[in-house]
């Protein structure tokens, strides 16, 4: 294993990169920390690109509000990250914080107890701020033996590629099933039927429908949280500032859209999948078929994600890089006074609503997000149903 630090200006970040696939973050400002790991999230999901991301915190305070806001991120950007144990919370107390638990008198007689007992607070935060549960590991670099946390981290990276072999396999073996096992009446009689089901939906599905959650308010949203320097660093190099990077920022909004205007869509075929699947509960090989399909569904539905963060990363770079009256605007209003990041966000907001470049970008965005709907998952399920558009 390897170790690389990186400092950006005042946003120091160690990250750990390793032969077993491990990015740790550690100290780095929010806007920062979501900028590299929505970057880690949107890459290739290639098993030799996998990256299980550990999210640092403090003894004292995890998990931080950082910590919850990258979860909380990554549901609404429909990341599979939680599901296939991309992520994990790394706590790292120094001194005898573990020992020294309030509430406690005498104190713990061992790191372990406090361990547990931070462990268990942890996941009651999670579970009130309404997050997804993700391990938690504790680390003490003056008295914990280091390969036991690095034993840990394996194996869940182990498991993380298990969980992606396990997938993949079931989508191939629901796939070869239904071209394949045709001797049966009853296996023909149930494959005819999923392809015309699975083919009626699939028709009604492929529309997107209007955008409903505009890209814009992402940025809006991460001004009204990030920090005004990083914003005005950015503003002052047109948005190519990593710390607060307004094109990567503006693609996350564009992948939380095409989340929530598939969510629905995607709930219509795995509802179509159920009732397949009482229809035909007693032909264990259509079973094995339906739950491939709705693996291979998951799938594309993550590369149709991923797919729509880059193609808004692409569009927005293009068009701000063109942009003058904007930057021009929003750099005036630095230094003068309170209520920066207010006055920053509304002017970006007038922009994306006035604008007439904007407003094409959003249009065309809009065009490129219900091709890439087509053939990241429609055409991809039709041509394993054997379904074709009416």
């Amino acid at each position: 294993m390897h170790f690389r630090l990186v400092s950006m200006d005042s946003d120091p970040a160690i990250t750990a990169s390793c032969s077993n696939r491990c990015t740790v973050a550690v100290g780095a400002s929010a806007n920062l920390l979501q900028s590299t790991i929505s970057v880690l999230f949107s890459s290739s999901r290639s098993m030799r690109s996998l990256r299980c991301v550990v999210l640092c915190s403090k003894f004292a305070d995890a998990p931080t509000a950082t910590v919850q806001r990258l979860l909380q991120d990554a549901v609404i950007a429909g990341s599979e990250s939680i599901d296939t144990k991309r992520k994990c919370i790394l706590v790292l107390p120094r001194g005898d914080e573990a020992l020294e638990m309030p509430g406690f008198d005498p104190p713990l007689t061992s790191r372990q107890q406090g361990y547990a007992i931070r462990r268990k607070e942890i996941e009651q935060a999670l579970t009130k701020a309404e997050l997804p549960k993700v391990p938690i590991y504790f680390f003490d670099a003056r008295n914990d033996d280091p390969d036991k946390i690095w034993s840990s981290l394996r194996s869940q990276i182990a498991d993380m590629r298990a969980s992606f072999r396990d997938r993949a396999a079931r989508a191939a073996d629901g796939a070869r099933n239904l071209r394949e096992n045709k001797d049966a009446v009853r296996a023909a009689e149930a494959r005819s039927d999923v392809e015309r089901q699975v083919g009626k939906v699939l028709d009604m599905v492929q529309p997107l429908g209007d955008s409903m959650r505009p890209a814009y308010q992402n940025l809006v949203d991460q001004m009204a949280i990030g920090h005004h320097s990083s914003i005005a660093a950015s503003v002052a190099r047109r948005g190519r500032w990593d710390a607060f990077n307004f094109a990567q920022i503006l693609g996350q909004g564009v992948r939380i859209d095409a989340n929530q205007r598939t969510a629905n869509h995607a709930l219509r075929i795995q509802h179509k999948l159920d009732d397949l699947e009482q229809n035909w509960e007693d032909i264990p090989s259509v079973l094995q078929t339906l739950a491939g399909i709705r693996q291979m569904l998951a799938d594309a539905r993550q590369d149709y994600l991923t797919s729509a963060r880059a193609i808004g990363i692409e569009a927005y770079g293009e068009l701000l890089a063109k942009q003058t009256d904007v930057w021009n605007d929003s750099a005036r209003r630095y230094g003068m006074g309170a209520g920066y990041k207010r006055d920053v966000a509304t002017i970006w907001r007038n922009w994306a609503l006035e604008n007439e470049d904007g407003l094409a970008t959003s249009r065309d965005i809009s065009q490129r997000l219900q091709h890439a709907w087509t053939i990241w998952v429609i055409d991809p399920l039709r041509a394993v149903v054997g379904a074709h558009e009416v």
